[in-house]
């Protein structure tokens, strides 16, 4: 299976962000860092999540979440399991603010049943969980990931949650290429790269034609059920995502912010913005500083 990771850490904003996944038709696990930024969920704050069919796990290691349409607090060892991830924006309304360590699964909802209600919260041993978060963030190879995997889920068994994973001989459907491709993407999300487009992705030695290589792309997007089809609208659900977590950095300018998320001018991201239906770059500065206060 292969991994995907984005890393945005401009030295301007002081804020970091890390996702590194690993992928399978039926599951994905992600480690997630955030510092300094704030995960803003309410409507105009992030770009629109698609429905997918996969329930949505997210376990804090370390740091807490918010349940702002309930008042739950996460504390380290508490997970919230929804019935998609755009559920824990739109009806639970996750939000993060400062530092922030997780594990977030997503799997198949043949593999683990929704939750009855809403969501469902429940609490994990806190040096396990910390523990599988270091194993995968140190997992080079598919065997080792898919040993943390296992782990959480038995993790979960023993909290009381129904799920279960494809057989280990199913895990295997990577395709001969995909590695390499996982690995293209992963260099063009990365802050090296700041502005990821299409070039970026053709300059990282994947040696086919430009049409293959978009074929190739949607291919693996949809076989590893990413919300994408294109790799324009990852490139796009990319840079607004960045953009509207680095707006939330206590010193962040629109300036600085448009030009390390990938747009000419702050004039280009403030078109953007308005485009998807997100809030100017001042109203997602001041949505954080209003989370920061109350949370």
């Amino acid at each position: 299976m292969p991994f995907v990771g984005r890393t945005f850490a401009p030295r301007e904003l002081v804020g970091c962000l890390k996702n590194r996944s690993w992928l399978h038709p039926q599951v994905r696990l992600s480690r997630i860092t955030l510092r300094e930024f704030v995960w803003n969920p309410l409507p105009g704050h992030l770009p629109v999540q698609p429905a997918d069919d996969r329930v949505y796990v997210h376990v804090v290691v370390r740091g807490r979440a918010h349940l702002l349409r309930t008042g739950e607090v996460l504390e380290a060892g508490d997970a919230v399991i929804a019935r998609s991830f755009r559920a824990t924006l739109e009806s639970e309304a996750l939000a993060i603010v400062g530092d922030h360590d997780a594990l977030a699964l997503r799997l198949d909802e043949r593999l683990l049943a929704p939750p009855p209600g809403a969501h469902a919260t429940l609490a994990l041993p806190v040096q396990t969980i910390r523990d599988l978060h270091d194993r995968f963030g140190a997992a080079r190879a598919d065997h080792e990931a898919a040993q943390v995997c296992d782990d959480l889920v038995a993790t979960l068994r023993a909290a009381g949650v129904s799920c279960e994973l494809p057989e280990r001989g199913r895990m295997s459907t990577a395709r001969e290429g995909d590695a390499a491709l996982a690995a293209g993407l992963t260099r063009a999300m990365t802050v090296e790269s700041m502005r990821p487009g299409f070039d970026d992705l053709r300059a990282e030695g994947l040696t086919m034609t430009d049409r293959h290589l978009r074929r190739r792309v949607g291919d693996f997007f949809r076989r590893f059920g990413m919300p994408f089809g294109r790799w324009l609208e990852m490139r796009q659900s990319f840079c607004l995502t960045t953009a509207a977590l680095a707006m939330s950095a206590p010193r962040a300018r629109t300036d600085t912010v448009a030009r390390a998320s990938g747009f000419a001018s702050p004039t280009s991201l403030c078109h953007a913005l308005q485009r998807t239906g997100l809030a100017s770059p001042q109203a997602l500065a001041a949505g954080a500083r209003e989370l920061r206060r109350n949370l």
